[in-house]
């Protein structure tokens, strides 16, 4: 019989002329699971069938003829046994055939063929063909930085992470997020005063995983580094805080109502929409108070609240990480603030041994943080550099404790999506469902690991035909 997917073609010189077996012998499907591994040389878990009358030894076929080619096309569109094979590609979703062994009670091989959808945000990209593609979320080294450009957004990192524009964005929609790291300030709540306690300096980025680039000790006052993961989703800037940092107490700054913030200056952007909200924000002492927080919504890109962790443990949250969208003199800044106790408390850091930057003195309002540094300018004369790959000894210093604080831009291009009553889906990763008519067919089975959750809103998720039923893999 033959393997499921599989038509019983055979080869013909002249079109409507019937099938001849022995034209296609080489290619016999036997029944007996051995055969399947010469489908696929890297499965080749057993000793291959022995030669009967009905098959012989696999191997390819000359193609001389459009049927033989078409046979070669057809099993290259069957999975082996036990993969997945993409049968279908959306923005958001991939239905997989999978083609399964089992045994039937006389010990002879079954194969079964199952259908399956996963679904995840951004899963593919249009191509310069114009057909939907698999995403990915790897950088590629390129000349004068790494550019992750197989995905519905498209990144661009500089090599070294203080120039202007040292991230270039396209979101889905086509509009450009071009941004750099402006510093790292106290703002004293209470008082309104504020101070930059750090500014960039000049760091070779370096990649650290596929879709990871870390520049080390990017700051002078706090030694920090400065991180970008790409997901198929979005993506992440995390500042990652090494060492101990300043006291606000040297800056004339009440501890208890100072907050550490991330100003980050884009060179670039539309003015996006924003929503006002109040989060509940961790605080000193494992106090809790709302705090004004801010959504900015660029289209099809959003930037929501971010969090706090230590490095390593990324699926805690040691307190929100809040944000202001700030215009003064014509520059834009994304402020991110989070209680300085936090990042003092949560983890017993080095003493800071660097000679870091002269202390400056707090002044009063954020307008003191803006002006410490000019706007940037490009550098005429900087050698273009490159980013390298980590050796061994820069993933050690990597894996080091550190206190992280975050920002992610989110894809928000999937909406109104139906889950069919009759059809099993994989959660394969982050799935943002924006709109107002997303459906849960009554019969719909949602598979997802141990590391995916789920939330679902009423408001958001009406269901059709009675509830849907989730199952854990």
């Amino acid at each position: 019989m033959p393997p499921p997917g599989h038509a019983n073609t055979g080869s013909s010189e002249n079109a409507g002329e019937p099938a001849r077996p022995e034209k296609v012998r080489e290619w016999a499907w036997s029944g007996e699971p051995e055969v399947t591994h010469s489908q696929c040389p890297h499965q080749n878990t057993r000793a291959p069938a022995r030669p009967t009358a009905s098959t012989r030894t696999l191997r390819p076929p000359s193609m001389k003829t459009p049927a033989m080619a078409a046979i070669v096309l057809a099993l290259a569109s069957t999975p082996c046994l036990g993969e997945s094979l993409v049968i279908e590609q959306g923005p958001h979703h991939q239905v997989l055939r999978q083609v399964m062994e089992t045994l039937g009670e006389d010990g002879s091989p079954l194969f079964a063929t199952n259908h399956f959808t996963a679904v995840a945000t951004g899963l593919g990209y249009l191509g310069d063909d114009g057909k939907w593609q698999a995403s990915t979320s790897d950088f590629e080294l390129i000349d004068g930085g790494a550019a992750a450009w197989k995905g519905q957004h498209r990144v661009t990192l500089a090599w070294n992470s203080n120039l202007p524009q040292a991230v270039q964005m396209v979101t889905p929609d086509g509009q450009r997020l071009d941004s750099h790291v402006h510093g790292l300030a106290y703002y004293d709540t209470a008082s309104g005063q504020a101070v930059l306690i750090a500014e960039p300096k000049d760091t070779q980025g370096v990649l650290v995983e596929p879709g990871v680039i870390l520049y080390e000790d990017a700051f002078q006052g706090v030694v920090a580094d400065l991180r970008y993961r790409n997901s198929l989703s979005g993506t992440e800037q995390d500042v990652v805080v090494r060492e101990s940092i300043p006291s606000p107490e040297s800056f004339g700054l009440d501890p208890e109502s100072t907050e550490l913030q991330v100003w980050t200056e884009f060179d670039q952007a539309p003015d996006p929409r924003r929503t006002a909200s109040m989060a509940d924000r961790k605080g000193p002492n494992n106090t809790h108070a709302l705090v004004p927080d801010e959504t900015l919504d660029f289209g099809a890109m959003r930037i929501g609240t971010g969090r706090s962790f230590r490095h390593g443990k990324e699926d805690e949250s040691l307190s929100l990480v809040t944000k202001l969208w700030l215009v003064s003199d014509g520059r834009k800044f994304l402020v991110e603030a989070v209680p300085v106790n936090v990042v003092t408390d949560a983890v017993d850091l080095p003493v800071n041994g660097s000679s870091g930057a002269s202390i400056r003195k707090a002044g009063a309002g954020r307008e003191v943080v803006i002006h410490s540094i000019p706007r940037k300018t490009p550098r005429n004369g900087l050698p273009k550099g490159r980013i390298q790959r980590a050796t061994e000894k820069m993933l050690a210093s990597y894996s080091r404790p550190g206190v992280v604080l975050d920002y992610s831009t989110l894809n928000t291009s999937q909406s109104n999506y139906t889950f069919k009553g009759d059809t099993t889906y994989f959660i394969a990763g982050l799935v943002t469902l924006t709109g107002t008519n997303t459906v849960f067919e009554g019969g719909a089975v949602l598979k997802f690991t141990n590391s995916v959750g789920t939330k679902l809103g009423s408001s958001l998720f009406p269901v059709a035909g009675g509830l849907g039923r989730t199952a854990r893999t």
